[in-house]
């Protein structure tokens, strides 16, 4: 490892431990573990959003993606920021209904304890589910740069994601993904700076390099997909599958009253807008200056490094490459303190009343099931290899478009709505998903997605599980729009089963 990989990787683990350090000697509670106290400002929780959703795939992947399948790849990044903007539409409810998880805002609305129960193992299943390949990209990425062995890797970063949460809850989380956003946007900016200045300004100069090595076929549709369904098949659950991401919907309960929340949407959009813009440049400067070769690693995706290293030198390359690791570091603890939320909250607290007595400590029971959960994801993440790590991040969007994506719509949308409907779209949505990916192999089939037919399944089971089983609605009133001084937040009342 150089000198310089060691400075920077270094300061970032320095800087994050101070952070944890620090939330440590606050003031805790439940609320302060799950919520942040709902202390944190809308640009605050902006900021922590968009360093949530930014994974080391955003940052690497999608600007290799733009470099070696243009304008595919920039499709495939406006996927991403295009998700952001369906937020719009379930963020207050999920504010204005939830305490801690999602399952708490369902639970708010129905008052049925097997719902809650559902959705907190659902909201299980995608968080490690997204969790195990960022580790295993982690431990790849630290391979490819340090030359740490990967097991190595994914050990110390778990370790470290398991400190965090265990420690300072989701203040260390979001401070946390607040220095990743600013750092990333930052050094994505200084390197298009960079680009800009060694183009003479002038962007025409770098898309003619860009498409020179192959006379333009950069810019024509269709070679990253061999049919428009198959595109339409990766591309929506993107689009819809970060509405359905239970990492992303908990932020929205870490501020208090509806100006807050869309504060921290309009932060969370202008930073993730930024970031997609630097990164189309960034891509397109990759195939300019050759930074999308063999040298990128054999899936290309070390293109950003070798760019860094072609602009700056090694001295960039390394402060690129642990602003990556920071990157990574801040969408771990968030996927595993939502995890930890619906063990810990949803299914042992709440739902079976576990541990008995009448002193159960439930900040105690939380930090515990972060253990025991970081253990178990960073085990699992040793397992899986390779090509595996793109098909199984899909399949989480796929799974979290089709099982929680119609069910919010239905149930803030539609007053007709029920619990059973809920159920329904959650089970027939993860039924087709999982049963496309044990029929088809989906992980081997070279880009077969199940996304379009499992969202359908989905909004079908919501429907036709409403229309016959209709019961009560449980449709709660709206609450008047609270104060940005907000009223405190009673539990939800256990439901009636």
């Amino acid at each position: 490892m150089a000198a310089d990989d060691l400075l920077f990787l270094l300061t970032v683990l320095a800087g994050t431990l101070m952070i944890s350090y620090w939330s440590a000697r606050s003031r805790h509670d439940t609320d302060r573990f799950y919520a942040a106290s709902r202390g944190l400002t809308g640009v605050q929780n902006g900021l922590a959003i968009s360093g949530d959703f930014i994974s080391a795939a955003s940052f690497l992947g999608v600007s290799s993606t733009v470099a070696r399948w243009g304008f595919d790849g920039f499709l495939y990044g406006a996927s991403f920021f295009a998700s952001y903007l369906l937020l719009w539409t379930v963020a207050e409810s999920v504010h204005r209904l939830g305490r801690y998880t999602l399952a708490d805002a369902l639970d708010s609305h129905f008052r049925r304890s097997w719902l809650r129960f559902a959705t907190a193992v659902n909201t299980l299943i995608i968080s490690v589910a997204y969790l195990i390949p960022q580790l295993v990209a982690a431990g790849e990425l630290a391979q490819s740069l340090l030359g740490w062995p990967r097991t190595w890797a994914v050990w110390w970063i778990g370790l470290l994601m398991t400190l965090y949460v265990a420690v300072g809850g989701m203040v260390s989380t979001s401070w946390v993904q607040i220095v990743k956003s600013v750092l990333l946007l930052s050094t994505a900016a200084l390197m298009a700076l960079i680009v800009g200045a060694r183009t003479g300004w002038n962007p025409a100069h770098l898309w003619r390099a860009a498409v020179a090595p192959d006379g333009g076929a950069l810019l024509a549709p269709g070679r990253l997909y061999d049919t428009a369904w198959a595109s339409l098949s990766v591309n929506v659950p993107l689009v819809l599958g970060t509405m359905g991401m239970p990492h992303i919907l908990v932020r929205f309960l870490t501020v208090r009253g509806p100006t807050e929340v869309r504060r921290s949407l309009t932060t969370a959009t202008s930073a993730l807008g930024l970031f997609y813009l630097l990164v189309l440049v960034l891509g397109f400067a990759a195939a300019a200056f050759g930074a999308s070769g063999a040298s990128a690693g054999s899936d290309g995706s070390l293109a950003v490094i070798v760019l860094a290293r072609r602009l700056g030198g090694p001295f960039l390359a390394a402060f690129v490459s642990a602003v990556a690791f920071a990157t990574v570091l801040a969408v771990v603890t968030g996927l595993l303190i939502t995890a930890t939320g619906a063990l810990a909250h949803d299914l042992l607290h709440r739902t079976f009343a576990w541990p008995p007595g009448d002193h159960r400590d439930p900040l105690t029971l939380a930090r515990v099931c972060a253990v025991l959960l970081g253990l178990v994801a960073t085990m699992a993440a040793l397992l899986v290899h390779g090509p595996s790590i793109t098909a199984l991040v899909s399949l989480v969007f796929v799974w979290a478009a089709a099982t929680n994506v119609p069910v919010l719509l239905c149930t803030f949308y539609w007053r007709r709505f029920t619990a059973a409907g809920a159920l329904a779209g959650m089970a027939s949505g993860a039924g087709v998903t999982a049963g496309w990916l044990l029929l088809h192999a989906c992980a081997k089939a070279g880009g077969v997605s199940p996304g379009l037919w499992a969202i359908g399944a989905g909004a079908a089971g919501c429907l036709a599980g409403s229309l016959l089983w209709p019961g009560r609605s449980h449709a709660q009133p709206e609450r008047e729009p609270q104060a940005d001084a907000a009223k405190p937040y009673p539990t939800p009342p256990v439901g009636d089963g």
